[in-house]
């Protein structure tokens, strides 16, 4: 058995970046604690790697008649470079592409993650405000929507912002090594 060691290593700084990146702007965005806006960085990203490593072996078993990006998928992972001369032009533009894609659903996988994991109650509520707000007015309703706003929106600026620095990463690997 072959491990890419590389890629796991890779993908295990890429989520201690994306933690910390987004734990902080959720603390302060939200004005939630430490610790729960940790707990929520730490569960949205393992579920979005979850779903992202399931999706990906999905696809990639089911490549069977475009061989020359099946072999850069499996260089890129194992080695981190492209396979000069094969395919490459081709490989390119799918690769940006899923690149952006990836993006936009993993912030879509977040967004609603986080929703359901504090709608069955494995994650709480933590802001404090909204217990204040809903005891003074009638429709809780509302004030649930404007709770889960601010939570998209302090999730969407993290997210841009942790992935932002990984592409920079991402940049600074290929440059050195």
């Amino acid at each position: 058995m072959i491990l890419p060691l590389r890629a796991m290593a890779c993908q295990t700084l890429f989520l201690f970046v994306a933690i910390a990146i987004e734990s902080t702007v959720i603390h302060r965005q939200l004005q939630i604690t430490k610790r729960a806006s940790t707990y929520y960085a730490v569960s949205m990203n393992l579920l979005c790697v979850a779903i992202g490593w399931t999706i990906f072996f999905y696809v990639f078993q089911n490549l069977d008649a475009d061989l020359p990006l099946k072999a850069q998928t499996v260089s890129f992972i194992f080695t981190g470079r492209l396979i000069p001369d094969f395919g490459r032009d081709r490989v390119e533009p799918i690769l940006v592409l899923s690149l952006v894609i990836v993006f936009f659903v993993s912030l879509f996988v977040k967004c609603q993650g986080l929703y359901t994991l504090q709608r069955f109650k494995i994650l709480p509520v933590e802001n404090l405000s909204l217990y204040e707000e809903v005891e003074q007015s009638r429709s809780e309703r509302l004030i649930r929507y404007r709770v889960k706003a601010d939570q998209n929106r302090a999730i969407s600026i993290g997210h841009a912002m942790s992935h932002a620095s990984i592409l920079l990463l991402l940049v600074l690997m290929v440059l050195v090594f």
